[in-house]
């Protein structure tokens, strides 16, 4: 299953589609929240903040959330 595509237009960056609060009812074994995305990406929570100014104010499922290349 792909989590991410490349962002139209923009080098080095990719789009995760938030998916939801975890094992209470998506399928993914972990919940979707800003620390954990960054972890599972092996990406700093800052670089997440700085390409997505908005999600400091939270996210919500079905939000594209824009990361920078994963290293995991």
């Amino acid at each position: 299953m792909n989590l991410v595509v490349p962002c139209p237009g923009q080098a080095n960056c990719y789009i995760y589609t938030i998916r939801g609060p975890g094992p209470s009812g998506n399928g993914s074994k972990v919940a979707d929240s800003l620390p954990n995305v960054a972890r599972f990406f092996g990406v700093s929570l800052n670089s997440i903040y700085t390409l997505n100014p908005w999600a400091r104010s939270g996210i919500k499922v079905g939000d594209k959330l824009k990361i920078p290349p994963p290293t995991r």
